[in-house]
């Protein structure tokens, strides 16, 4: 939170125990109010009321908050000065953020319906107010001794497909859904078998003593008429889908007899794209650690939204590749030679070890591009695209050693700069000023440094030069009229766009004078 609240504050839905409430206040400001602390106040009725949570120092710059249960709290942080007002005061003031706590998973239901000409209807539907539907994931499989597959569906809170069994066949579909606040739901539902015929009864003859009355044999009773589930799009049944990249992992029951995802088989030659793929500007938020072990999911993550210096796209150990600053992007694609039964699937597979190893990452739903991409942490991630045929056609998925289209290195970590010192020259450098930093970053742009100087800490600001080496130190001519005390404000950035500043915490006393004298008298010492 900052000295000045939002308008239109952010909203955010976690199901933490605890979570951390950062602040920040201009010194100048503080003195000024002649602060005494921070204070953080809460509503738990929409800003009818506020009661006072925590006080701080006015040296920090965060507040913990438990909250007593679920729903939406608002907050606020004021500073209380020597005669004990706050600025601002929180019941005349919009809050500065609200946060839902929800530990409620959500609701998946699952339904197979057997339909006509010997096809199977799968339909979902997800409840809950916060349901983050990008995280839906279906699989099925015909027989309790199938792999795991995956069903390509278009995401949504509801909806429905089919596919076609054989006679005998009980499929089964297993589903997993996050909301937004990290809560997951796991179902599983299996065709129910049809009813048994039931045998003739044998009968035994016996003397009839009368004549009876036999009645008409009842008219036989329609069975329902069932109807095929109409579906949103044509199925895709793959019956070679690798495991699943899903996110942040969160062990369930393990079942080591059968794996949770499906395997590919080895590869043999190489896909062929007719076109490398190409990065657009990064997004921000969201995941996947390790290669899927059995019976584990993963958990997605939010990331707070960074503005982003488009990098450009370079070639390291002969791939192309591309530094984004976010969890989240999207790439380009192109599809060439295709026929006339046009594109039926676009799948998308990913590397953490630089081919070594490769995962099917899933498929682009609308067979457009770009492709939104989501990874759950920094590192480096190859990509390759496979393509299919209307009529099923496609090549051999990436096999291991095979390198990727195109390298993708995120870095979400602003670099680490430390504003070491700065000092006037003297004699024939009187007019230089030098300074020195520190700058360390795993992915650091070519000419990282930018600087400024202005004669307020809080500017404006004057730029020197926007194109630095992270040499370590930097001397420039001061300007015409350069102001007597001088602020330094250093800003660095790296090759996916993170930036970082550091401000000069005491202004440097600027002075060009050349002090001079001339003998007035001598006095001869008695």
């Amino acid at each position: 939170m900052s000295s000045s609240q939002a308008a239109e504050p952010a909203t955010i839905i976690t199901a933490r125990d605890e979570f951390t409430i950062p602040f920040r206040y201009d010194q100048e400001l503080l003195a000024r109010l002649q602060a005494r602390e921070v204070v953080l106040f809460v509503s738990v009725d929409e800003g009818r009321s506020w009661n006072e949570a925590a006080t701080q120092p006015i040296d920090q710059q965060e507040f913990q908050f438990e909250p007593t249960g679920e729903g939406e709290y608002w907050f606020s942080v004021s500073i209380r000065d020597s005669e004990r007002r706050l600025h601002p005061n929180p019941k005349k003031s919009p809050p500065g953020l609200k946060v839902v706590v929800d530990r409620q998973n959500p609701e998946l239901q699952l339904q197979l319906t057997r339909q006509q000409g010997g096809r199977v209807g799968l339909s979902w539907k997800i409840k809950d107010a916060h349901a983050d539907v990008e995280t839906l994931i279906l699989e099925f499989r015909n027989t309790s001794s199938d792999d795991w597959k995956m069903v390509y569906i278009a995401k949504a809170m509801s909806g429905q497909t089919a596919w076609k069994i054989q006679p005998g066949q009980l499929p089964e579909v297993r589903g997993q859904v996050f909301d937004t606040a990290g809560n997951v739901t796991q179902n599983l539902v299996v065709l129910e078998e049809l009813p048994a015929e039931p045998k003739p009864m044998a009968m035994k003859s016996k003397p009839v003593s009368k004549m009876e009355t036999i009645s008409e044999p009842q008219q036989e009773l329609p069975l329902p008429e069932l109807q095929p589930v109409e579906k949103t799009k044509p199925e895709i049944v793959a019956n070679d889908a690798m495991p699943l990249i899903i996110p942040k992992q969160v062990k369930v029951v393990e079942s080591p007899q059968a794996p949770t995802l499906p395997a590919f088989p080895a590869p043999s030659t190489e896909p062929q794209i007719s076109s490398v793929p190409m990065l657009t500007a990064p997004m921000q938020t969201p995941a996947f650690d390790a290669p899927p072990q059995q019976s584990t999911y993963s958990m997605p993550q939010t990331y707070p939204f960074q503005a982003v210096i488009p990098a450009p796209i370079d070639k390291i150990d002969g791939v192309r590749s591309r530094h984004v600053n976010g969890h989240q992007f999207h790439i380009d694609y192109q599809v060439a030679g295709v026929g006339p039964s046009g594109v039926g699937a676009v799948e998308l597979f990913i590397t953490q070890d630089n081919g070594q190893q490769w995962w099917r990452y899933g498929v682009d739903a609308d067979l457009k591009s770009p492709m939104e991409v989501s990874v759950p942490k920094d590192g480096r991630y190859g990509f390759h695209f496979r393509i299919h045929s209307g009529v099923g056609n496609a090549e051999p998925p990436p096999q291991p050693r095979q390198k990727p289209q195109i390298d993708v290195f995120v870095d979400s970590q602003p670099p680490q700069l430390q504003l070491l010192k700065s000092f006037q020259g003297h004699g024939p450098h009187i007019n230089q000023l030098t300074v020195q930093w520190r700058l360390h970053d795993d992915y650091p742009a070519e000419k990282p440094v930018s600087l400024y100087y202005s004669a307020s800490v809080n500017g404006p600001w004057q730029q020197v030069d926007g194109g630095i080496q992270n040499t370590g130190t930097f001397s420039f001519e001061l300007p015409d009229h350069a102001p007597t005390r001088m602020y330094l404000r250093m800003v660095a950035f790296d090759a996916a766009g993170n930036t970082t500043e550091q401000i000069s915490r005491e202004p440097l006393l600027i002075d060009l004078s050349r002090p001079t004298a001339r003998v007035i008298t001598i006095d001869a010492i008695r």
